[in-house]
């Protein structure tokens, strides 16, 4: 390693990366009736969370993810 360079951190455990969004968003989706638009606004939500989190699962309460689970549109919840 050359002297002023820093290794890459990996993410702390449990953390979730933005690039793990679709691929979370996709499993978290893979049961709507409007897949395309599950993973829209699912990929949204997570990028708009500080932790990128998504709740586990088709089925998965949106409690699971605090920021997640707040955000709405005209007083609904936006995500799916």
């Amino acid at each position: 390693m050359l002297m002023g360079q820093q290794a890459a951190q990996a993410p702390a455990p449990g953390a979730q990366v933005a690039d793990e969004c679709p691929k979370k968003c996709a499993y978290r989706c893979s049961k709507s009736w409007k897949p395309k638009m599950c993973n829209k606004t699912c990929v949204a939500c997570c990028h708009r969370c500080p932790d990128h989190c998504v709740p586990n699962g088709p089925r998965a309460p949106r409690d699971s993810c605090y920021c997640y689970s707040l955000i709405k549109t005209h007083n609904k919840f936006k995500c799916p």
